[in-house]
């Protein structure tokens, strides 16, 4: 799914040629045989050992700093990329790709020789796989926090990292053997989040009376919902309440308490909300106290933080 990696032995070259062209014969190979593999090089001189030891690190660094930048303006990793990457975002700014390097695996190929000048020349390396070994082990940690997590903005916050990371690691010519399984568990993820979020809230009360009309009159109004039975991946919202009235010979006395589960339509409760005190109504006549309640029910406060809840928990397209 993604473009093939920078052949190794291309971008070394490129990084260092100004190097390898000082390297002997003799060198190159030393270098390929202790790291297995290519390996970015340089000739510096400085005044002295120490000097001479933090140029030929800093123009290591420099080198993989530029390549990186080159192939971030060659490439647009902002937008799509194979229908994988249009959510990656940018890339790290330079200063952040220039912090965040990490020089593993520093060599020399002897201690550096004074020459005639009084300058000491120094020839230093380090192994590509040296070098990748950290983000590669980051790439690890952000794959496993991938299929850990159920929070589709820190899976999708994770594939940013981790794929920025992949732009470093293609620049030094690096394979990842995390790409394909954390590329194949994002797209997943993805897919998982769409499907939730294109499914819909169904209002299904107990038992249709006026009070779940009001309730639903009250609800729908912000927060769009159907009239509908529950299906596939939607969210439930189970409006019940029963009016309780007493009479003692004198005036009723109704009592009302309304709830709301919100559920999955599989049926497992995600919240229950109810009201913090019951509805309460007096009158001579039991259907007179009755409409008192149903007159309160329209005008209680907890509408509103019903409302926040429900919308905490719909699902949602970004």
């Amino acid at each position: 799914m993604n473009p093939p990696l920078i052949k190794p032995l291309l971008l070394v070259l490129a990084l260092a040629s100004q190097a390898l062209a000082d390297f002997t014969q003799a060198d190159s190979a030393k270098a390929k045989a202790y790291c297995r593999g290519e390996f970015i090089g340089t000739v510096v001189y400085g005044k002295d050992p120490d000097k001479a030891k933090y140029k030929a690190k800093t123009e290591i660094a420099h080198g993989i700093i530029s390549q990186i930048k080159s192939k971030t303006e060659m490439n647009d990793y902002s937008g799509e990329r194979d229908g994988v990457l249009n959510e990656s975002g940018e890339f790290w700014q330079t200063s952040n790709i220039e912090s965040n390097l990490t020089l593993v695996g520093y060599k020399e190929m002897e201690f550096p020789k004074q020459q005639e000048n009084g300058e000491y020349e120094l020839r230093a390396y380090v192994c590509v796989k040296d070098v990748a070994k950290p983000y590669l082990e980051k790439q690890r940690i952000l794959s496993e926090n991938m299929e850990l997590s159920k929070d589709w903005h820190k899976i999708q916050s994770h594939w940013r990292e981790f794929m920025d990371i992949q732009i470093i690691l293609e620049s030094l010519g690096a394979e990842s053997k995390y790409l394909a399984k954390a590329e194949k568990f994002y797209e997943k993820a993805k897919k998982d989040y769409k499907d939730n979020c294109n499914a819909k809230l169904h209002w299904n009360p107990e038992k249709k009376t006026a009070y779940s009309e009001i309730a639903f009159a009250k609800l729908s109004g912000s927060i769009k919902m159907e009239n509908t039975p529950c299906a596939g991946k939607g969210i439930s919202l189970v409006y019940k309440g029963e009016p309780v009235c007493k009479s003692n010979g004198g005036p009723w006395g109704c009592s009302y308490q309304p709830a709301l589960r919100i559920a999955t339509c599989n049926g497992a409760e995600l919240r229950l909300l109810e009201s913090t005190a019951p509805i309460k109504g007096f009158e001579q006549k039991e259907e007179l106290a009755l409409k008192k309640l149903q007159d309160k029910l329209k005008t209680e406060n907890f509408w509103n933080e019903w409302e926040q809840e429900i919308k905490q928990r719909r699902p949602q397209c970004e």
